[in-house]
């Protein structure tokens, strides 16, 4: 019997700790991150959140507050992947999909779901952060969205009163002019 290798989204590089290696985050990881040895084998658990990133130990902590015994199991250690390679960003306007592509998969509404989503997200990270007396580098209070070109820009603009909307927050599009001050 041949065993397969499970399929990856990236190069086996990635899953190693040579990312990290020379980026000052990886004196980070306390010792006891690494020591916790792996399951003894077998085991029944009331829950079971499999990966330490930041989606797993949420879910983890969720559950724990909610008066569930959980078990937590990752490869390497929390945040070993890409939950501890993103340089702590915490931000709005992370969509890699442009609204055409949101709406054509998802619907009309996809942008403005996912929007309020992200805004959702960042307050739930504040909130944690706060509750858990989690020290952060809280460096502003707002984000700043880039044009790369003119039509860019001019696409910016067009969307800005739907961005505030759907953000919850206030939008101003600065000049090209604008960004030296």
């Amino acid at each position: 019997m041949t065993t397969k290798t499970p399929r990856r989204l990236y190069p086996d590089y990635t899953y190693t700790r040579a990312p990290i290696e020379r980026c000052y985050w990886a004196e980070a990881v306390p010792e006891a991150a690494l020591a916790h040895p792996p399951l003894p084998g077998p085991a029944r658990v009331e829950a079971l959140v499999i990966g330490g990133g930041y989606t797993g130990l949420n879910a983890a902590l969720s559950l724990a507050q909610a008066g569930r015994q959980v078990t937590l199991i990752d490869a390497a250690f929390p945040a070993f992947g890409a939950s501890g390679r993103n340089g702590g960003f915490c931000c709005l306007g992370s969509a890699r999909a442009s609204d055409g592509q949101l709406r054509r998969r998802f619907g009309p509404e996809a942008p403005a779901e996912l929007r309020r989503a992200e805004a959702a997200s960042i307050s739930h990270v504040d909130l944690l952060t706060r509750e858990h007396g989690i020290d952060v580098d809280r460096h502003s209070t707002g984000e700043t969205i880039l044009a790369h070109s003119p039509k860019a820009m001019a696409k910016l603009a067009a969307s800005a009163e739907s961005y505030s909307a759907d953000y919850g927050t206030e939008m101003r599009v600065l000049s090209k002019a604008d960004l030296a001050t």
